[in-house]
């Protein structure tokens, strides 16, 4: 490389570091807006099977509040949010938690779940989802929180952690719609 191309080679190398933030900007920002795009709409149709053998559907939560969480035990911030969660559900037990995996569906996954819980004292019943409820809902970052009113529709959807006082409130907005 001669003196008179090494000034080019910069110029492409910005021009290329540019290009690449922009484009990774424009999927992060439409990652973030799949899921909140279900706000104010019916929930999507789910069916799945919790961990003990019980069949969950949104069909079977009609007039009660719904708190989906999905998440993953590789998760930090998800880790992070299933105590409030727990505090939640003994707060609040009209509203239905619905705990949503998303850890890679291979055989130990049950006991890696299974000794999360155990480990942090947590007493939810788990659904494995293996896809299906993360397309139907958007889901593409974690911890995702959906919140379903009584009447079956999404008065929040995003991903991020939540206090327990910042859930309560979608709680109570979800109960006023």
């Amino acid at each position: 490389m001669n003196k008179k191309d090494k000034p080019n080679r910069i110029v492409d190398m910005v021009v290329m570091a540019v290009v690449i933030g922009v484009m990774g900007f424009a999927v992060f920002s439409g990652l973030q807006d799949g899921t909140s795009a279900l706000e104010s709409e019916p929930a999507p149709a789910f069916q799945a099977m919790t961990a003990s053998g019980v069949p969950v559907s949104n069909s079977a939560f009609k007039g009660k509040v719904v708190i989906l969480d999905f998440w993953a035990t590789w998760c930090p911030p998800c880790r992070k949010q299933m105590p409030v969660l727990q505090a939640l559900k003994k707060a609040h037990p009209d509203v239905v938690i619905v705990s949503v995996n998303v850890d890679d569906p291979t055989p130990e996954r049950k006991h890696l779940v299974q000794g999360f819980l155990m480990r942090n004292n947590l007493d939810f019943d788990v659904v494995y989802d293996d896809g299906p409820m993360m397309t139907a809902f958007k889901v593409t970052r974690f911890p995702t929180m959906v919140v379903v009113s009584p009447s079956g529709v999404v008065t929040y959807a995003d991903s991020g952690f939540m206090t327990q006082r910042e859930i309560e409130s979608l709680i109570a907005e979800a109960k006023g719609t």
